[in-house]
């Protein structure tokens, strides 16, 4: 399990960011499925061919107590992940029951983190303020700001700090 806290990358485009939170998503979804057996990030943490060696190079260390919550979430993801998960989908109780279709992109987003962000555990996201309105973002910042008070720890790639 990471110990609590929030690290953002912030950087231009092309910096890295994205590539360096991806290889971390691969190489915890390792690291839990060695230890724990199942692993909900390895559905959306898959390096792309050049960045394949970079996932396998790290070396994660984590705590005893092993976290039940973490995920990967790719702000560009998002539309795959709602119809997904539909009305009646695998996992729509997970996201409170809502059809993630029926909210505009924000309040969907937001939706899909007030449910599943409760866990301690890793958090991971790839510019979570895409599309994001003003307002939207404020809630944003207000959840990522829970984080590290609930045990968690969340690592976010953005071009806005």
């Amino acid at each position: 399990e990471p110990a609590p806290g929030l690290t953002m990358f912030i950087g231009e485009n092309g910096s890295g960011k994205s590539t360096l939170v991806e290889a971390i998503a691969a190489a915890w979804a390792r690291h839990v499925r060695a230890h724990r057996g199942n692993v909900s990030l390895a559905a959306t943490a898959r390096p792309s061919e050049e960045d394949s060696n970079l996932d396998r190079a790290l070396r994660l260390i984590g705590t005893r107590g092993g976290g039940k919550g973490g995920f990967f979430l790719r702000a560009e993801k998002m539309h795959e992940l709602f119809t997904a998960v539909g009305p009646e989908g695998l996992w729509a109780d997970r996201f409170g029951g809502v059809d993630l279709h029926t909210r505009s992109h924000g309040q969907a987003f937001l939706q899909v983190l007030k449910t599943r962000v409760v866990d301690p555990g890793l958090y991971l996201f790839d510019e979570p303020e895409a599309a994001l309105s003003f307002t939207s973002c404020l809630g944003l910042i207000a959840l990522l700001a829970q984080i590290p008070t609930e045990g968690m720890q969340a690592i976010v790639a953005t071009h806005s700090p």
